[in-house]
């Protein structure tokens, strides 16, 4: 088994295996059954497989205290490349909890692969009606903002496993129903030869105009380390994945078309 070391005591063995000193960290596996609600053409598969595993709250013992204080969490997801169907597998699909004002942020590092995040945001809180949608290809040391009121999935569109970290507010708990009721994100992303393809999600009615973009977070916020290493050095910098008055990034800054 080939390891590649991920940090000081992170190492990821190619497969969807994350190993602190050696021992494999605890996850949360996602179960085949878990996301067959959101597929649009399902092969048939053992219901117990595990498509992706999340190693939630990879902090390291030194740096917990500084992360609590904070009230941020750091984690890492592992997706497989896989085609399931037509599609390229995917994320169940999550909208954010609210909080004062507005609805939590988060924060994603792409760490080896590639991902593509579809992005959509409702008209209201009853997540029926989605007014739009962007799509975010990302590539190995980029960063991507979910901001606050956007659901949104993550595609692995490489032929590599997709390592990926994210950063959340400590107690976030995901929203995962509106798309299970909707049998997934408002466009399935197909596998198209080597590339992909999008389709329009049906369960949304009529078609919402699709923006293809490209995320200037690493820029805007002058971020030159790592995800995790930035965290630790200067949590301040995030307060606003906690603290949702304190969001105020224009779209317009975050994202550019590409």
């Amino acid at each position: 088994m080939t390891m590649t070391k991920l940090s000081a005591n992170l190492s990821y063995d190619g497969d969807m295996g994350l190993f602190r000193d050696g021992a494999l960290v605890n996850f949360v596996p996602r179960y085949f059954k878990e996301i067959v609600p959101v597929l649009r053409k399902p092969d048939a598969m053992p219901a117990d497989t595990v498509v992706y595993r999340m190693y939630r709250d990879t902090t390291l013992p030194n740096d917990a205290k500084t992360l609590e204080k904070h009230s941020l969490r750091y984690d890492i997801t592992i997706i497989p490349p896989m085609v399931v169907g037509d599609e390229y597998l995917k994320t169940l699909g999550h909208y954010h909890p609210k909080a004062k004002s507005s609805f939590y942020p988060e924060l994603y590092e792409v760490i080896s692969g590639k991902a593509l995040y579809l992005l959509q945001k409702t008209a209201d809180e009853s997540y029926t009606k989605v007014r739009e949608a962007l799509a975010v290809v990302a590539e190995a040391g980029d960063m991507v903002m979910m901001p606050p009121g956007y659901g949104h999935i993550t595609v692995n569109i490489g032929d590599t496993p997709l390592v990926m970290s994210n950063a959340v507010e400590a107690k976030f708990k995901s929203v995962y129903q509106p798309y299970i009721d909707h049998k997934g994100a408002v466009y399935y992303v197909l596998a198209d030869g080597k590339n992909f393809k999008f389709l329009p999600n049906a369960s949304y009615g009529n078609n919402v105009p699709l923006g293809v973009v490209k995320s200037n977070f690493k820029k805007l916020f002058k971020i030159t380390k790592p995800l995790y290493d930035e965290m630790v050095a200067d949590p301040v910098k995030f307060e606003c994945l906690v603290d949702t008055d304190k969001y105020n990034i224009p779209l317009g800054s975050l994202f550019s078309p590409v």
